[in-house]
């Protein structure tokens, strides 16, 4: 139960709620013989087929997104985009439905950090439309970037330390080497 609340963010008596109705409408169905409390989708619930479908697709929502999200940060490779990495609660898998997927962004210059960011946020509506999330664009040049790196706040460390990159590599040693 804790897991169930842990990945949808739901509170645990709410979680716990929720599997009991299911349970009791014979959508969800106890798989007897483990000491775990495991459960299943029933195979005979006239739903059953449907949800089963529902979460195989939500297995490659992130593959596709990031997929998605790569490929824009390579299209910006040629164009002075150094970095661009997934940050914040994404990054370190505590998102909540309907908060935003949080990108960072480093480029050559602030021009084209400004630049990019924009082409980033465009891009959003229509990843919105698509995915169902928001995106929250934060461009730097790397010279702004190694600024802000030396007066750190500990909650900006976390957030490049978890961070999942789209495009380059080490944050941490792209901020501290110059």
């Amino acid at each position: 139960m804790r897991e169930v609340a842990r990945r949808s963010g739901m509170a645990y008596r709410s979680a716990e709620i929720a599997i009991k109705e299911l349970s009791q409408l014979g959508i969800l169905e106890r798989i007897d013989g483990s000491r775990e409390r495991l459960l299943r989708i029933s195979a005979t619930h006239r739903l059953g087929g449907a949800i089963t479908a529902l979460l195989r697709a939500e297995e490659d929502y992130q593959p596709a997104l990031r997929a998605e999200l790569r490929a824009l940060a390579e299209s910006g490779k040629r164009d002075a985009v150094i970095e661009v990495a997934i940050v914040g609660a994404a990054a370190r898998q505590e998102e909540r439905i309907g908060s935003p997927l949080e990108l960072l962004l480093l480029a050559k210059d602030d021009p084209s950090a400004r630049r990019w960011a924009a082409t980033f946020s465009a891009a959003g509506h229509q990843l919105e439309q698509r995915f169902g999330v928001l995106l929250a664009v934060s461009g730097y040049s790397l010279d702004q970037a190694r600024r802000l790196w030396v007066t750190r706040t500990a909650v900006a460390e976390r957030s490049i330390s978890s961070a999942i990159p789209l495009l380059g590599g080490d944050l941490i040693k792209l901020l501290t080497h110059p």
